[in-house]
């Protein structure tokens, strides 16, 4: 399946075109979305499920095409998200929001085939089509933002305790009379 080539090897996408006519792309489009350096997946809101994807988001979900057609935002997340609300409680307010024409961004834990979770920065946009309602959703995974983040946080913590560690031992050294 060329699909599934597309997915698996980067340098298929041009023998993929063909299969993409069982899509609503374009072929250029395509080429543009097989080259985008984040997961693009496109959900029919009324199928409820995922109608379109790149290669990136069946390499970011360890899933083949056969696969990533069947499921929805919903079945890609942990049951919840970290601030503990349910996935498909928020999952379905923020499609809603970009149904409406609304262009939500914010962080989103999704979950890999195997259990792996990954945290992700959203972009969802409703897509123009006279016959379905789409949502097309830009998935960047931000783990290593998130360890970078994480690693100044922990340096700044242990610098803050330096100098006041410093403070201490200077204010304790300091003699008056000297």
């Amino acid at each position: 399946m060329a699909v599934a080539r597309a997915c698996s090897s980067p340098g298929a996408t041009t023998r993929a075109l063909s299969s993409w006519r069982a899509y609503s792309m374009t072929p250029p489009l395509a080429v543009r979305t097989q080259a985008a350096p984040e997961a693009i997946v496109v959900f029919d809101v009324e199928a409820g499920h995922l109608v379109e994807f790149n290669g990136k988001a069946c390499t970011m979900f360890g899933l083949t095409p056969a696969q990533l057609l069947a499921r929805n935002p919903v079945d890609l997340s942990p049951e919840r998200q970290p601030d503990g609300r349910l996935s498909h409680d928020v999952a379905r307010a923020y499609i809603e929001r970009a149904a409406a024409g609304e262009e939500p961004v914010f962080e989103w834990v999704h979950e890999a085939n195997d259990g792996r979770q990954i945290p992700c920065e959203v972009h969802l946009v409703r897509l123009p089509d006279p016959s379905r309602m789409l949502v097309r959703g830009s998935l960047v995974d931000i783990s290593a933002r998130q360890r970078a983040e994480r690693a100044l946080r922990d340096s700044e913590q242990r610098f803050r305790s330096l100098v006041e560690d410093i403070e201490t031992i200077a204010v304790q050294g300091y003699d008056r009379h000297r």
